[in-house]
């Protein structure tokens, strides 16, 4: 193969039919070297001698800057006779300018290979369908509009028969949608084309997979509205006639936008065997809350996620509160209410509105033999306002040599009764044991600090483990209610 280059022409004094040395360069033109020819290189070259002419194959020797001289054609239709005024120079002829036509060729022999690699190349598969081979096999295929398939014939702009990888290298720069893999709607303007991710699932009889959608409903320049979907991730296989159904999907749902951000709900949504799409279950909100059915319900303050069986989803129940001595708590001195638990700072408990019921079972020792009556009440120093109390208690007089029941007793309001009206009254024993049950109706929310009061200012007067309190609403609302099988 000849070595092209640009502008190089030179003199030449040589006369005669020989090799040639070569002089300097014309004007406006360079010399072989400058122009990149060295030691050796084989040029196409033209000599022009006056009107004569002669176009050959020449090899450059860089010591005494020579050339060598093979006719290709010429004026006189041989090696010309120099005056010892002619030029030379470089060029490309019709000879070095190949069209680049074949046979069709194979995938085991493609047209256009490689000496060395015959089996791997380019080739015509049919009508202007073009192929790429390697080791003797199809690898890829173009086909006449353009639709290019890996392993397949391509029905789609890109279609992969096998494991496809995507690596994002980041640059650090650019912002949404310039990094990673962008999908775009080539239809901005109509919301019913969103871009999709089909991952089909044809193995084992199935045919469907989980696919993911995402669409934005107010056209590429606007932002999706309360209740829009933002993106979709559906799963989809087939039921008993060979239809695709989805089966279940996880939802992007917006709730509106803001100057600075646009909030938005997550949705879990399956279907039954009495549902032919999938139906809301729960979702996860805005603010981080938690919804139940296709309400959704997210709960009310003081509620619980609880169980309605095993073929039902759970619901939101009222929540119970409770709290245990685990260790010893000394009592103050005095004879004021104080409040029975020490943990974790007030032993207070904060209840909204509602209905509740409460229990609590206490243990004291160390009150005085004579007097060590004690009293009870749910409410405390607390914030919140009862009403419509009805309480029942009961007990024993720890006596060492005597144990002895004490009588139950029921009262209404928030204590047992003020000071030397008492709920336990020790008759020999300093330890008292002692049950109350109630009910009552929060109408302000607010803490209780459920406490007693001593008759007798005892230093050594000790609340005893496994003492504790427990509070239930029963429902916030103060009329009729059900939970359960009623008819």
């Amino acid at each position: 193969m000849t070595k092209p280059v640009n502008r190089a022409r030179m003199t030449t004094a040589t006369t005669g039919t020989g090799t040639i040395t070569l002089g300097s360069a014309v004007t406006k033109f360079q010399t072989f070297a400058a122009a990149g020819v060295v030691d050796a290189d084989v040029i196409r070259y033209v000599i022009e001698d006056g009107n004569a002419w002669e176009i050959g194959v020449g090899t450059y020797i860089a010591t005494g800057t020579t050339m060598s001289r093979t006719l290709l054609s010429s004026s006189t239709g041989s090696l010309l006779a120099l005056s010892g005024a002619a030029q030379v120079y470089i060029t490309a002829t019709a000879e070095d300018l190949v069209t680049l036509t074949a046979g069709d060729g194979t995938a085991a022999a493609p047209s256009h290979s490689f000496d060395s690699d015959p089996n791997t190349g380019m080739y015509r598969i049919g009508a202007d369908t073009l192929g790429l081979a390697t080791g003797g096999s199809e690898r890829l295929r173009i086909d006449s509009t353009g639709q290019v398939g890996i392993g397949v014939t391509p029905t789609v702009a890109l279609d992969v028969n096998g494991s496809a990888k995507y690596k994002f290298l980041d640059s650090g720069a650019g912002s949404l949608g310039e990094q990673g893999i962008v999908l775009t709607s080539i239809d901005s303007a109509a919301s019913q084309f969103y871009p999709q991710v089909l991952l089909h699932n044809k193995s084992n009889g199935l045919n469907g997979g989980p696919y993911w959608n995402t669409r934005k409903t107010n056209g590429d320049t606007g932002a999706a509205t309360a209740g829009h979907a933002l993106g979709t991730f559906n799963f989809q296989s087939t039921d008993t006639g060979g239809t695709v159904r989805n089966a279940a999907s996880l939802a992007i749902v917006s709730s509106g936008a803001g100057a600075t951000n646009h909030t938005a709900s997550f949705i879990f949504r399956t279907t039954s065997s009495t549902d032919s799409t999938p139906v809301e279950r729960f979702r996860i909100g805005s603010l981080g809350q938690f919804g139940i059915g296709t309400g959704p319900s997210y709960g009310i303050e003081g509620e619980a996620i609880t169980s309605s069986g095993s073929a039902a989803q759970p619901a939101w129940r009222n929540a119970e509160y409770w709290i245990m001595n685990a260790a010893t708590y000394t009592l103050a001195s005095g004879t004021g209410l104080q409040k029975i638990f020490n943990d974790p700072t007030n032993g207070a408990v904060t209840l909204p509105v509602g209905t509740y019921e409460y229990e609590t079972f206490v243990r004291i020792n160390g009150l005085s033999a004579t007097s060590g009556n004690v009293r009870f009440d749910v409410l405390g120093a607390g914030t919140a306002t009862l009403s419509n109390l009805l309480s029942l208690a009961a007990g024993q007089d720890n006596n060492a040599s005597t144990t002895a029941n004490i009588t139950g007793s029921w009262w209404t309001g928030t204590g047992n009764g003020a000071a030397g009206v008492n709920l336990l009254s020790p008759s020999v024993d300093t330890v008292v044991t002692f049950w109350v049950r109630g009910y009552f109706r929060c109408t302000v929310g607010g803490t209780l600090i459920p406490s007693i009061g001593k008759t007798t200012s005892e230093t050594t007067s000790q609340v005893q483990p496994p003492s504790f309190f427990k509070v239930k609403r029963l429902d916030a609302s103060a009329t009729a209610v059900k939970y359960g099988p009623w008819t």
